[in-house]
């Protein structure tokens, strides 16, 4: 992980990437407290993420980032992350070190 946040600037809005590919949250995103469950489907497990409300293009980052971290797929939609088997400590750890309230 890099250590300083470097962010890129154009068109007055700050993208959400770092010069390591790193993805880092607004600081409006990180006061959101996401929900983090298990469920079960078709006799797997699946952790499912709920209640953070990114931009398309946040939503992928992260998507992207926690898949690589996890080891596992995973995908996004409505609103809803979706990652393939039992992670729900990986998963509030790794929220945590990117700054969200678990």
């Amino acid at each position: 992980m890099v250590e300083k946040d470097y962010l890129k600037e154009g068109c007055g809005k700050t993208m959400p990437f770092t010069l390591g590919g790193d993805w880092y949250p607004s600081e409006t995103t990180r006061k959101t407290k996401p929900l983090v469950s298990i469920e079960k489907r078709r006799n797997t497990e699946v952790t499912l993420i709920k209640g953070l409300k990114l931009m398309p293009i946040e939503a992928e980052a992260l998507l992207k980032t926690a898949k690589r971290e996890l080891g596992c797929g995973g995908s996004y939609k409505d609103f809803v992350f979706l990652f393939q088997g039992n992670h729900i400590e990986k998963l509030k750890e790794y929220l945590k070190g990117m700054g969200f309230k678990t």
